[in-house]
């Protein structure tokens, strides 16, 4: 019986030291309600509580069950399907023993003991193996095929909700385990480490190498509705305006992009829809045209804007790009041109001005004007009368502050009709302008007033352009007459009044005169000379030497650097003649006048100006005369100013066919004595002149003593001036 227990001791103690996690074959024990009998699986064992405990196994010899002792039971209590343990060497329920299990399948240990044999309270071993066949709805741990032992000890309280365990360095085999939330800080794998929902800041060492990447979208900047960036190295993309940003020295910048294919060797160009901007190109590289600083940017699209208004309207606009301005004395020809009309009862007064801006229409943003020019009254139901503006402009300082010197003429048809001679109105600048940023994209506007509206006036600007004189034209190798090696010195470039004119200048010096119809050019030391519009170079008249004679009500005004005479009308049909005159040279001369005329009054009027010489009492005119449907050139007598004599020679629409000629506005009128004969010349230039008259001096007068310039007014107000003069 001895023998028969020590073999079922054997038989538990085996089935336990296997473990749960090793794969043993050992026959199961149990506690039966009756005893078994009959055929049995080898090494099976079971104890039947019918015979008071009895134990039985199946002897494997036979395949038959059969007793193994009698007497008091081994295992008593418990229940059909307990396992019994050595419990303080007796055999009982495992319920305070080593394994506990029941037959519900419930199984605990204080150990588990898998091929070291060395477990104590609190340790489970697992030894290397073969992971078995998975049981149905089971978990299985299992230790590889080869360990090299090593201890993992567990932390000492339950983790927080979101810790982690993190197992520390060994120590005599063993790592202590620690729950920790998570920081970057707990990884090893710091210089690679990208924590999302938080700042990430890299070391000096870290890099973002996305080269191996497929992705067409591998790399993505932020995108946000009016996104703009001001740290230094961000960039982003600002949805609204469908622009890439990237700060530049911590101010918002733009990222130039471009969806042109560009040949090799075009000037780029600026292409910009709203506020979209994006890169283009001229299709030609830079200086020949179309695009980029230095180049002309000009338009011929015609702009109509109905005058029912007397608020400014704008005409053509012109784009330039980015410091298209930011040359130091770089010159600039600003044009503009076009037609009018006004209709029955109006006579408004026109005022074109050129305005430099930074943003589009000059609504908002700096806003310069460059030159503003207001003319006299249109007369009404003037048809396509043209205007044109000129102004030459210089940078005078370059940069964000920068200005321009701007100057030039507005010249208007206020005829009644379109081929009317125009009317010149020079620019009242006395300074810079004012300060814009040259270095930005900038925009040229031409607009237009009226002091009066109608539905039926219209103004329409047919041409607009900026023009750069070219940084690299041909050598200048004649100056005034001048050639070989030129040498240009003088720089100075002023302006004001006629009265203001410096008295001392160096050669080349220029000065536009703010309220005169001269420009003044240096052409020696201290010695000025005159340019007049289409006239070119012209010769002053002085303000002193004159006398009068037959004033009556006239009046002169020298304060614009030319003389001007205002008569009103003698009255009715009376002939009077209103002299300015100095002492003749003697012997032989040439005298040559050219005037700037206006004759007001009702239509059916006479009015005259020209040229006048006597003998001390007696006068001879040779006149520019309107009438009342053309105008006429007249040569005539006076017996004294106030008396007129006798008509000798008029053209007209009833004589000769020249008529054409005399109408032009400045008009030139000459006369050439040789100590006999005196020639009658006028001359659409004062260029090419053409002859009137050829006949004795003294066939009236009784010596040539006096020569003069004046005018007729019969029944209408003359206004003249003498902007040319070369007597004496």
């Amino acid at each position: 019986m001895k023998l028969e227990r020590l073999l079922l001791l054997l038989s538990v103690s085996a089935f336990f030291q296997a473990g749960i996690f090793a794969q043993v074959t050992i026959a199961p024990v149990k506690l039966s309600t009756a005893d078994p009998s009959g055929a049995c699986p080898a090494l099976k064992f079971d104890f039947s509580s019918a015979s008071a405990g009895t134990p039985f196994w199946c002897n494997p010899s036979t395949g038959v069950w059969a007793t193994l002792g009698g007497g008091t039971p081994v295992f008593p209590g418990g229940s059909p399907g307990d396992v019994q343990c050595n419990v303080a060497n007796a055999f009982g329920p495992c319920s305070t023993g080593v394994v506990t299990s029941d037959s519900s399948g419930n199984f605990k240990a204080l150990s588990f003991i898998a091929g070291s044999g060395g477990g104590v309270a609190g340790a489970l071993d697992i030894g290397q193996g073969t992971l078995p066949t998975l049981g149905t709805n089971a978990i299985s741990l299992l230790g590889p095929t080869s360990v090299t032992s090593y201890g993992l000890k567990y932390p000492g309280a339950a983790p927080s909700v979101n810790q982690f365990l993190l197992w520390g360095t060994p120590s005599s085999g063993v790592s202590t385990g620690v729950f920790t939330g998570f920081t970057s800080t707990n990884l090893t794998d710091t210089a690679n480490l990208v924590r999302n929902q938080g700042i990430n800041t890299g070391s000096s060492a870290m890099t973002l190498d996305m080269s191996a990447s497929t992705g067409a979208s591998a790399f993505k900047a932020p995108v946000g509705v009016g996104l703009t960036t001001a740290i230094n190295g961000a960039i982003g993309y600002d949805s609204t305006a469908d622009m890439l940003h990237a700060a530049q020295g911590s101010a918002d910048a733009k990222i130039p992009q471009f969806t042109v294919t560009p040949v090799n060797g075009d000037c780029a160009n600026w292409v910009v829809s709203g506020s979209k901007y994006k890169l283009g190109t001229a299709g030609s590289p830079c200086g020949s045209g179309g695009g980029g600083s230095g180049n002309s940017v000009t338009s011929v699209t015609p702009i109509t804007v109905s005058a029912n208004s007397t608020s400014e309207q704008q005409l053509i606009e012109l784009t330039l790009t980015a410091g298209y301005f930011n040359s130091l004395r770089q010159p600039f020809l600003f044009n503009g041109a076009g037609v009018y009309t006004t209709p029955i009862g109006q006579t408004p007064t026109l005022t074109f001005k050129v305005k430099l801006c930074t943003v589009s229409g000059c609504g908002s943003g700096t806003v310069v004007t460059l030159a503003s020019i207001a003319s006299t009254a249109t007369l009404a139901n003037s048809t396509n009368n043209t205007w044109n503006v000129n102004f030459l402009g210089y940078t005078a300082a370059v940069g964000a502050t920068g200005n321009l010197e701007i100057h030039g003429p507005l010249t208007v048809d206020l005829g009644s009709l379109s081929t009317s001679p125009d009317s010149v109105f020079n620019d009242t600048n006395t300074a810079v302008s004012g300060n814009i940023d040259l270095t930005a994209a900038l925009f040229v506007d031409f607009t237009v007033t009226t002091s009066t509206g109608s539905t039926s006036n219209s103004i329409t600007q047919r041409s607009g352009g900026v023009m750069p004189f070219a940084a690299t034209a041909a050598p200048v190798t004649s100056v005034n007459g001048m050639t070989g090696a030129v040498t240009v010195s003088g720089s100075n470039i002023t302006q004001g009044t006629a009265a203001s004119l410096p008295a001392t200048c160096t050669t080349n010096d220029l000065y536009y005169m703010t309220n005169s119809v001269y420009t003044a050019r240096c052409s020696s030391t201290n010695t000025w000379s005159y340019f007049s519009g289409m006239l070119g170079n012209v010769t002053r008249p002085t303000s002193t030497g004159w006398t009068w004679s037959n004033q009556g009500s006239c009046t002169i005004d020298s304060t614009n650097g030319y003389e001007y005479e205002s008569c009103p009308a003698n009255g009715g049909t009376t002939n009077s003649a209103r002299i300015r005159y100095k002492a003749a040279p003697g012997g032989s001369f040439t005298l040559t006048a050219c005037f700037l005329h206006d004759t007001a009054g009702s239509d059916g009027g006479f009015a005259g100006y020209g040229l006048y010489f006597g003998d001390g009492t007696k006068w001879v005119s040779f006149n520019l005369q309107a009438e009342p449907t053309t105008w006429a050139l007249i040569e005539s007598e006076w017996t004294t100013s106030s008396a007129f004599s006798t008509v000798r020679l008029e053209w007209n629409n009833s004589g000769p066919s020249r008529t054409s000629v005399i109408v032009g506005n400045p008009s030139c009128l000459q006369l050439v004595y040789n100590g006999t004969t005196m020639v009658y010349n006028y001359s659409a230039d004062s260029f090419h002149w053409n002859q009137f008259d050829s006949r004795s001096a003294t066939s009236f007068l009784a010596s040539v003593s006096q020569v003069g310039w004046g005018s007729n007014p019969i029944n209408n107000q003359t206004d003249v001036a003498l902007i040319h003069w070369t007597g004496p």
